[in-house]
């Protein structure tokens, strides 16, 4: 009997040091993943866009400095101002594989409602969070703070 219990703590104390061992052991941290290889977007604008009209269309140019192997679609959305989804009409551009540029357009339609100018921010870049990662971080999406004048007919 006593060999038995022996035996037991013998083997409970043994499993105790491995737990302990696997606990303590020193484990290396992983290097950080270098974004030098991922391509970085620049935004330019066909022209400068800060008061535009009902009706109007702007047009923004985006070229990345590398070639890759996937599509990147780039897209625009209303970030602030009083103006809505409703406010505007978004073509997206998309980099096709092994090519460099693309543009989106964005077309602010007429309503013809009668109204107050309105205001809105309005971001392009990439929204998708599977695509997000493919761009290198020190890209920055351009933001534009525009004043959208109503559309006034020359008829009555």
């Amino acid at each position: 009997m006593r060999k038995i219990i022996k035996y037991k703590v013998l083997g409970i104390l043994v499993l105790l040091a491995a737990i302990t061992s696997c606990e303590t052991a020193k484990q290396d941290v992983e290097p950080i993943v270098s974004t030098d290889g991922y391509p970085v977007a620049t935004f330019t604008p066909k022209q400068t866009y800060t008061t535009v009209k009902e009706g109007d269309t702007l047009v923004y140019n985006i070229s990345i400095d590398k070639l890759i192997d996937r599509s990147l679609t780039f897209s625009a959305r209303i970030i602030g101002g009083n103006g809505d989804d409703h406010d505007i009409i978004v073509t997206p551009g998309v980099i096709a594989p092994y090519s460099k540029q693309t543009s989106v357009s964005v077309v602010i339609p007429q309503d013809w409602d009668i109204e107050a100018d309105e205001t809105m921010q309005l971001e392009i870049g990439m929204f998708s969070i599977a695509d997000r990662y493919i761009l290198d971080p020190s890209t920055v999406n351009p933001v534009l703070n525009l004043t959208v004048k109503n559309y006034i007919a020359n008829v009555l």
